[in-house]
Parts: structure tokens; C-alpha cells; sequence
């Protein structure tokens, strides 16, 4: 008997069967649905071999069992089209009865699922993507029910806690965290519950995140970052928890172990985030006079001095630019309203996860008052020393003439009644005539040392070997008479007086060539780099000199032996060391008695 089938909507469609054998024929097939042709699709061999391969088994079996039972049934499955694509189905039908009870066939209504399936199978994949993710991460995703039961724990709950996860579901919240940690997320959790507004549709409204130390199996304890979310349901209610769980261990034994040192500090040690203290410590607040709960969210600009404060904010805006290193020296207004010197360092960080300055303060107000003083002595010593050094000049100066005259009358005497008087009479002549002399020489050195820093010349590039040959040149007569040897190593160009440099070194090695020893003398000049300065050096073979005298000899008018063993007015020494101090220099001599001198002396590069 043949059967036929009725086309009852767009996507279900009735079809009638009949049976052959265990096995079923289907009369005809809709175009619409399976894309056959009705020649095509007439008297085919089974109907059940267009199920898809994954469905025609139980396919096959579901209708051998209605079959059996001859009951109404619903099945799903995968049908094959023409073009070798599998469609999802439902197909629900009952046995057709003859009379006597026979079983003639089947009424099947097929109805196309594909566009339900479709949002199905995207969620599908979007759930299988989401747990791919949850399962690979390093985070700990987890969700609980609104009794804080556990209801998912990612995998990477093992590798924090050393829990597995079965083992980590079957523990309440109070068992997982210590005491304190517990009333701080209970408080939060409830705070939320009570306080957050009721939401619409799959709304996800949070918890604000919570720092947590966490219990691990080894009886060792995490700290975690915990962020949490409220999922509602499509009346607003919460009906679970989502949460991130991050480890920050490392993180926070580091702030802890800043803590420990920064609050043990002498020094003054402040955190700026977002324009205001996030952390001040113990010698912090004793420096400005507030309480740690007063800084805390203040704006620092708010202590440091009005003038100063365009400077401060400039530097700090440089600093977290990395454009200089912030150090610097500013005022700041104690709550007493003191002011107080004070120098910085300031450096970029990360605190608690966001950019913030590190800082130090020093008090330097001791130092700036001394050093105000300094200023103060130092200004006066160069006025003082300006007025010194004009009234030897002016007092040479004007010295020079009535000295001459005296000098000038006493030799006339000696000239026209020495041998005509008592030889007590020539005598007093001679000490006259000898004291005359020396007192122009000392007054003429004296206006010579007066004249080092009022007619000294720039300082230029100058070679020191043409300085040292001009020198053995002005000094002909005494070293051939002395049979002095000198010698020397090549000496540099330095920024220099040419004549204020020939001037030292020819009072150097006069001085060597002066107070010789019992051999010819023999004078070595050399010159050698250290650092920024070169170190020159004159050694001799001479006398030698006292350790108890080697600061004494560069003092003016200062004599280690009498006139008539080695004449000089002993100011020598003390032009060389005016020299070399006005050239940025210093000067110093290393030697002892009976063994010859070395005389040291320094000029910048």
C-alpha cells in the first residue's frame, strides 16, 4: 500500500510509512527539506539511509523499538540532503492500526531544529572555549553559589593552594583562609549583598577587590588578589559568585619587607600616588609634625614653601618622565609652621599595581645654616684679604721711596768716611748699609706676592718644557757655577700664567740649587696624570728639610737657617704656594734631613 505525506508547515512536514519487513520504506520524501528530487527519492532502500552516520543507529533502533511497543515516539538526529550535509531533525510520530489491530506503517512529522541548534551549538563552543581558557590560565578562576560554596575551581587552584580540586570543592570559605582574612571577605561579601542595587537582565555587579592570605596543604599560606562579580539572574537576583583569584606573594613579602626597613629608617621615607601620600613612615610624620592618618590622602604640595613649590612640581614632573634624576634640596612648612631645609630623592615605582614616587627626605637645615655662615665668613675673609693685600701694596709701594733715600745716604757715608772714622764707626756704616738692603728686598718680594692675584695674567695654554727651558736660561750663572745637572721628563701643556709658572719653578730650583749639599746638586722635574690634575714634581739632592718644617717653610718670612749660612728673606716658598693655589692646585714637599726634597705640586687639566 502505498502511502503519501502532506506538507504541513515551512520547516515540519508529516510522512507516511510502511513497513517491509524490520526495516522501513519511506513512500516519498519533501523536496523542501532534503533537496531530492521525487524520481530520486521514490521507493529508495531504506529511509534511514539518509540518517547521518552518527544518528542512524539509534535512529534505526528507536523505531524497531516503537515498532515492538507500538507507542508514540520523539527522537533528534542528523538527516543527510543530497549535497552530503547533515541537517538536525525532530521527528515524533505514531504506529498507524488496521481494524484488526495490524500495524500498516507509521505518521512521522519531521521538523527542521536547525536555526535553535545554531545559538545551542554557540553557546556549546563558546562554554568550550571558555573552560579551554579557565583551564589554562595562571589565575584561578573559581565560582561558588551565594552560600560561598564552591560550585568551579580552574585547575590552577591545585598550583596555588596544593589542594586538588576535589579536595578544594568539599572545603567551606572559613576552612581556606585565616581568621582575619575570613572577616574581611565575609564583611565585604555582605557589605555587597546589602548594599548593591538590583540589577537587570545577566547583570554582573561587583565586589571591590580584596587583598587575602590564603591557607595551602602544607600548611603554608598565599596572598591573592581576589576580584568578585555578582551574576543575577533576569530579575536582578544574585544567584552566584565569579571571582579571579592572582598571586601577589612575592609582591606582598616585598612591601612587607619595605615596611620592616622603611619604619626602622632614620630617614624620612614617603609614597605619592596619584597626587596624594599613599604610605608615610614613623620619621616621616616626626619630620612634618602630622599623624600618619592626616597625610594620608594629603597633597604634599600642601607642606612645601610658596616659592619653592613651581620648582618641586616641575622636578617631579621630570622625574616620572625619567628626563633627570630627582634629587634636590627645597623648604617645607612643619605643622608647627616651622620651616625646615630639606633634601630629596625621588624615584618611579609600581605601587600596590599603580605608578607611584618613591621619596626620602633628609633634614639639611643644620647645613644650610652653616653653610649660610660659610658664605657669610667667606665673603668677609675675601674683603678682609682684598683690604690685606691692598695695604701691602700700598705699604711697599709707598715704603720704596724713603727706604731708597735712607739706603742712599747710608752708602754715601760708607763711601766718603769709611777708614776715616774708628772701625766701630765703619761697622755701624756696614750693619746700615746691610739692613737698608734687605729691607728692599723684603718689601719688594712683599709687593711681588701682593701682585699674584691683582696682576696675575689668564690663564692659557702653556708648555711646560718652554717655561722649564726659559728657567735653566735665567738661572745660567748659578747652575754652571754650582755645576748643577738637571734633568727632566716630557712635561705637558696646561692651562697656566706663563710668567707666574716661570716663576715658580725658578724659585723651586733655585731654592735646590741655595741649599745644596757637599755634591754638585742634581734637580729632576717630571709630570705625571692623576685624574683631573697633573702631579709635577722637583727633586733634588740637596740639604733635605725637617718633617717638623714641611708646612712651616711655605709660611711668609719664615727661615730654617741664618742669614749668613743661606741669604733670602724666606718668602719664596710662600709665592709658590700662592702660585699653585691660584691656579686650582696644592703644593707640598716630601723630605728629610740629610737626604734631599721633593716638592709636589698640582694643576688641573
Amino acid at each position: 500500500m502505498i502511502l503519501s505525506f502532506t506538507k504541513s508547515s515551512a520547516s515540519a512536514h508529516t510522512l507516511l510509512f510502511e513497513p517491509k519487513g524490520s526495516c522501513f520504506v519511506a513512500q516519498r520524501y519533501w523536496k523542501g527539506i532534503l533537496w531530492y528530487a521525487k524520481s530520486d527519492m521514490l521507493w529508495r532502500a531504506s529511509a534511514w539511509i539518509s540518517v547521518a552516520p552518527k544518528g542512524t543507529e539509534r535512529a534505526v533502533a528507536a523505531l524497531q523499538d516503537v515498532a515492538k511497543s507500538r507507542s508514540a515516539w520523539e527522537s533528534e538526529h542528523y538527516i543527510l540532503i543530497k549535497d552530503g550535509r547533515g541537517l538536525p531533525m525532530t521527528t515524533s510520530g505514531n504506529i498507524m492500526k488496521d481494524a484488526d489491530g495490524n500495524l500498516p506503517g507509521f505518521v512521522a512529522r519531521i521538523t527542521d531544529i536547525a536555526a535553535c541548534k545554531k545559538p545551542e551549538e554557540a553557546l556549546q563552543e563558546s562554554e568550550r572555549r571558555y573552560r579551554l581558557l579557565a583551564e589554562n590560565v595562571s589565575d584561578v578562576i573559581w565560582v561558588t553559589d551565594m552560600n560561598l560554596r564552591p560550585t568551579y575551581l580552574s585547575p590552577s587552584h591545585t598550583r596555588l593552594t596544593g589542594y586538588s580540586v576535589e579536595e578544594a570543592m568539599g572545603r567551606g570559605i572559613e576552612e581556606s583562609l585565616p581568621p582575619a582574612s575570613f572577616k574581611a571577605a565575609a564583611e565585604a561579601f555582605a557589605k555587597a549583598v546589602v548594599s548593591q542595587e538590583k540589577g537587570a537582565g545577566n547583570a554582573v555587579l561587583g565586589l571591590p577587590p580584596l587583598e587575602l592570605e590564603m591557607k595551602r596543604k602544607d600548611g603554608s599560606t598565599v596572598w591573592v588578589a581576589s576580584t568578585m562579580n555578582f551574576i543575577r539572574d533576569s530579575d536582578g537576583r544574585p544567584i552566584e559568585m565569579l571571582g579571579v583569584l592572582r598571586d601577589i606573594t612575592d609582591r606582598k613579602r616585598a612591601e612587607e619587607l619595605f615596611r620592616a626597613l622603611s619604619e626602622s629608617s632614620p630617614v624620612a621615607i614617603y609614597v605619592v600616588s596619584d597626587g596624594t601620600f599613599q604610605f608615610v613612615n614613623p620619621q616621616f610624620q616626626r619630620y612634618v609634625g602630622y599623624t600618619e592618618a592626616e597625610l594620608l590622602g594629603m597633597d604634599p604640595l600642601e607642606m612645601v614653601f610658596p616659592e619653592d613649590r613651581s620648582r618641586v612640581r616641575q622636578n617631579a614632573v621630570q622625574m616620572l618622565r625619567g628626563e633627570r634624576a630627582a634629587e634636590y634640596e627645597y623648604r617645607i612648612i612643619t605643622r608647627s609652621g616651622q620651616t625646615m631645609w630639606v633634601m630629596e630623592t625621588v624615584i618611579s615605582i609600581q605601587y600596590l599595581g599603580r605608578r607611584a614616587a618613591l621619596g626620602n627626605l633628609m633634614d639639611i637645615s643644620e647645613r644650610k645654616e652653616s653653610e649660610e655662615k660659610l658664605k657669610e665668613t667667606l665673603a668677609e675673609l675675601e674683603r678682609s684679604n682684598k683690604e690685606l693685600e691692598q695695604f701691602a701694596y700700598v705699604t711697599s709701594h709707598d715704603l720704596q721711596e724713603p727706604l731708597r733715600m735712607v739706603a742712599s745716604y747710608v752708602q754715601l757715608l760708607s763711601q766718603r768716611y769709611k777708614g776715616k772714622l774708628d772701625t766701630d764707626a765703619d761697622d755701624f756704616i756696614n750693619f746700615a748699609v746691610d739692613g737698608a738692603n734687605r729691607m728692599q728686598r723684603m718689601i719688594q718680594d712683599l709687593l711681588a706676592y701682593s701682585r699674584l692675584s691683582t696682576r696675575g695674567k689668564s690663564l692659557e695654554l702653556t708648555d711646560c718644557e718652554a717655561v722649564l727651558n726659559q728657567v735653566i736660561d735665567n738661572l745660567k750663572l748659578a747652575i754652571e757655577e754650582s755645576s748643577t745637572v738637571i734633568t727632566h721628563d716630557a712635561l705637558p701643556v696646561v692651562p697656566a700664567d706663563d710668567s707666574q709658572l716661570s716663576q715658580l719653578l725658578q724659585n723651586l730650583i733655585g731654592n735646590a740649587i741655595k741649599f745644596r749639599s757637599e755634591v754638585p746638586p742634581g734637580i729632576h722635574v717630571s709630570a705625571v696624570e692623576r685624574g683631573s690634575d697633573w702631579l709635577f714634581s722637583v727633586r733634588d739632592n740637596g740639604i733635605g728639610i725637617d718633617p717638623r718644617y714641611h708646612e712651616r717653610i711655605f709660611v711668609l718670612f719664615q727661615r730654617l737657617h741664618r742669614r749668613d749660612q743661606y741669604p733670602g728673606t724666606g718668602i719664596g716658598l710662600a709665592i709658590c704656594r700662592r702660585i699653585v693655589e691660584r691656579h686650582g692646585g696644592k703644593i707640598w714637599i716630601d723630605s728629610e734631613l740629610g737626604k734631599g726634597s721633593t716638592f709636589y705640586f698640582t694643576i688641573p687639566k
